[in-house]
């Protein structure tokens, strides 16, 4: 790692590599005001999660942790911020992956590209944009071909009850136990919920060919 000060206020990242899910990871980027950052990373009283929302995230990072990435796998970052201004961070995150092992089940020819930003719809709010593709997918109970997934998670670093995400997945061709469907269209929305026993509610839309 190499990390340059072009003012005292600035640290500039160069040739930051390490590994990441098994996957070969390389970061860069550009950070003014460092030091404010542990005003926002390490606040002086915690934000307020419920129990079920808290047990809910802890099951998602348990499986998050469990993904494998093929060795000959790449990731590459690039990010810029300033510490003063979390909701202002910019990020960029670009992946080639030959082969991916989830909870979920498989996948092949993966590519992503995901960029973090702030919102264009409320200032105090980040998105994080994601753009998927994949060759070939496997589930316990079905197999897609040329698959595409599109997300948008709205966030906020000090609001947890902001969350919003959209998302929408698409292949060419998927086989199951139940039949075979050509031209698969899944779209969702997912938000806070407020009167229901679950942290989030998600709505879906399916369209299919056959």
């Amino acid at each position: 790692m190499e990390v340059r000060f072009p003012t005292h206020r600035q640290w500039e990242l160069t040739h930051l590599r390490g590994r990441l899910l098994q996957a070969q990871l390389q970061v860069s980027g550009m950070i003014t005001n460092p030091a404010a950052l542990m005003d926002w990373l390490t606040p002086s009283e915690p934000p307020k999660v419920d129990t079920v929302a808290k047990t809910w995230l802890h099951t998602l990072v348990t499986r998050l942790e469990r993904i494998q990435l093929d060795p000959g796998s790449a990731l590459t970052a690039r990010l810029q911020g300033d510490g003063t201004d979390p909701h202002g961070f910019r990020m960029n995150l670009t992946s080639q992956i030959p082969r991916a092992e989830t909870p979920w089940g498989q996948a092949e020819q993966v590519q992503m590209d995901a960029t973090l930003a702030p919102s264009t719809r409320h200032r105090e709010l980040s998105e994080i944009r994601l753009s998927l593709t994949f060759a070939q997918a496997q589930t316990d109970g079905a197999s897609q071909d040329q698959g595409r997934v599109n997300a948008t998670l709205s966030w906020s670093a000090t609001n947890p009850d902001a969350l919003q995400a959209e998302w929408r997945w698409r292949n060419q061709r998927t086989r199951s136990v139940w039949g075979d469907v050509d031209q698969l269209d899944l779209s969702a929305t997912t938000r806070r919920a407020t009167n229901s026993g679950a942290p989030f509610l998600t709505e879906f839309r399916l369209e299919t060919e056959r």
